[in-house]
């Protein structure tokens, strides 16, 4: 079983011994909002298993390209295709089953619920992506990230730092092949992105392929 002592994270994902880190192609993907082409004939293709950076200045279309490739949003053409799937091509349902499996995001918002404590927000997120008995399963995510001793903690009196933490550990929860960071370290202090680092090493070696603008 694989481990990675940096960020503290192993593979404990549901099934993680008959899965493997996501494979994706990008086919000539075009994207155009309003007057503007935000995505011009963008092709590239990533290995299993590799850890990715997205470069560009503010407004090159990064945050566009990671939804795409999240199955949040769908290209003028191109395709994107994920494990051998095109997503891009898929039906409503048929998509939403297969990235909630498959592909975790953590955007700009950690869609965190201030009222509920980290505990019962990992709960909700589970229900919704249609886990059975999740408990064992959110104990060992909060752990993973650093949480554990504040799972019954609300939300609300969460640091920036911490709130990223729980924001990495609901696109964990589900155990995807596939991990999307659309700039994590957004507000972090020096100590907060020197711990992202780290984690998303471990997460590399021992979960998942990952894409991070």
């Amino acid at each position: 079983m694989a481990t990675a002592s940096l960020g503290g994270v192993s593979d404990d994902r549901p099934d993680a011994r008959h899965s493997q880190p996501a494979t994706v192609r990008v086919e000539r993907l075009r994207v155009v909002r309003g007057r503007r082409e935000v995505l011009h004939d963008v092709s590239f293709e990533i290995p299993r298993g590799q850890l990715v950076g997205l470069l560009g200045p503010s407004g090159s279309g990064k945050s566009t390209l990671l939804h795409l490739m999240a199955g949040l949003a769908k290209p003028q053409s191109g395709k994107v295709i994920v494990n051998g799937s095109d997503i891009s091509a898929m039906g409503d349902r048929e998509l939403t089953l297969f990235r909630r499996r498959q592909i975790g995001l953590v955007g700009h918002k950690t869609l965190a619920y201030d009222e509920l404590s980290a505990r019962e927000n990992l709960a909700f997120f589970a229900r919704l992506y249609g886990l059975d008995n999740p408990e064992e399963r959110i104990a060992q995510v909060l752990d993973s990230v650093g949480l554990g001793k504040r799972a019954g903690d609300a939300a609300g009196t969460f640091s920036r730092g911490m709130r990223q933490r729980l924001a990495i550990a609901r696109a964990l929860i589900t155990g995807p092949r596939l991990l999307l960071f659309d700039e994590p370290a957004t507000g972090l202090d020096r100590q907060g992105r020197d711990w992202l680092e780290s984690t998303l090493d471990g997460l590399h070696r021992a979960w998942a392929t990952l894409v991070v603008s």
